[in-house]
């Protein structure tokens, strides 16, 4: 996955180049392309057997078939107007906290609706979220927060909230407009274990212990809209796609392929919203030291909006 530069072997500097690549990390997708079209893609969530689209401007949630068909999936109680409603699907590690694994949860403002077997349901209430929008919704899959479900709110607060619905307030006012949040693996450099939040004004990620310990600006990167681990041991859903990314203003859905991530489990990826200079979607490494950005390569044009691997 190193950047491929084309150069015959006769080339003298041939060796410099290699040499230059290796020291700075640079990295490159293979192939990502588009997979299919949906009325102003949002929030997405991905397993092997799901790939599901929130609409920004209806309240559907929308099921996409293997060949790309586009079908609803469920309607939830909506609000009246456009929002970004984010979901995520329980994995296997969620039932220690009580939930049922491969239930969907969507956020619509402070609410998080759950849909089971076809059926749209209240989950709970979150009442220090205010905000009717851009909240974000993740599972803890390593157990340092409980394998409990992570929101964050518009206003910066984080949230953790467990099978029975029960919402405890980790952390207020981290930042402004926090988005796409995740808990990265343990051992993965100094804020190993933690939430990490993207903050797409800051242009930053910040991360959030346990205990309620917000470190601000871990690492820059140009309007930050997701955090997302690449799975130890990647998967695909049935269109042969890895990680999928909703561009919102052109109604589209964009998959990449397993071979951009073989080797990179337990890494993290970051998104940019935005397409402003210096904007794109980063490779995020630990060498030991240092957390390493890499550029995995040219941004796809658009809002890109939420994101998801198959879990």
């Amino acid at each position: 996955m190193k950047k491929r530069i084309k150069i015959t072997l006769r080339t003298k500097i041939y060796p410099i180049i290699v040499l230059l690549l290796l020291l700075t990390g640079v990295f490159c997708a293979a192939n990502p392309t588009f997979f299919t079209s949906v009325p102003f893609a949002t929030g997405m969530a991905a397993s092997q057997a799901e790939l599901l689209v929130s609409e920004y401007c209806t309240d559907n949630i929308d099921t996409v078939a293997c060949d790309g068909t586009v079908s609803l999936f469920a309607t939830i109680p909506g609000l009246g107007s456009c929002r970004e409603k984010y979901l995520t699907i329980a994995p296997s590690q969620s039932a220690a906290a009580g939930f049922t694994p491969r239930d969907v949860f969507v956020t619509q403002g402070a609410t998080v609706f759950k849909i089971s077997g076809g059926v749209v349901t209240l989950f709970t209430v979150i009442a220090g979220c205010t905000a009717s929008d851009h909240n974000g919704i993740t599972f803890d899959h390593f157990g340092t927060f409980g394998n409990d479900m992570i929101v964050t709110c518009q206003e910066g607060d984080v949230f953790k909230i467990d099978g029975a619905g029960t919402v405890t307030q980790i952390a207020a006012s981290v930042g402004i407009q926090l988005e796409g949040p995740a808990v990265v693996p343990p051992g993965f450099g100094p804020h190993g274990g933690e939430i990490w939040v993207a903050d797409e004004d800051g242009s930053a990620v910040h991360a959030i212990k346990n205990d309620g310990t917000v470190t601000l600006n871990i690492l820059s990167h140009v309007a930050a809209e997701g955090v997302f681990v690449i799975p130890a041991v990647p998967c695909t859903f049935c269109s042969g796609g890895a990680f999928f990314q909703a561009i919102q203003d052109v109604s589209q859905v964009w998959q990449y392929p397993l071979s951009d991530f073989t080797g990179l489990g337990g890494n993290v990826l970051v998104t940019s919203e935005q397409g402003f200079a210096g904007a794109d979607t980063s490779l995020v490494t630990f060498d030991g030291t240092n957390y390493v950005q890499s550029s995995i390569g040219p941004r796809i044009p658009g809002l890109n909006e939420g994101s998801s691997f198959a879990d």
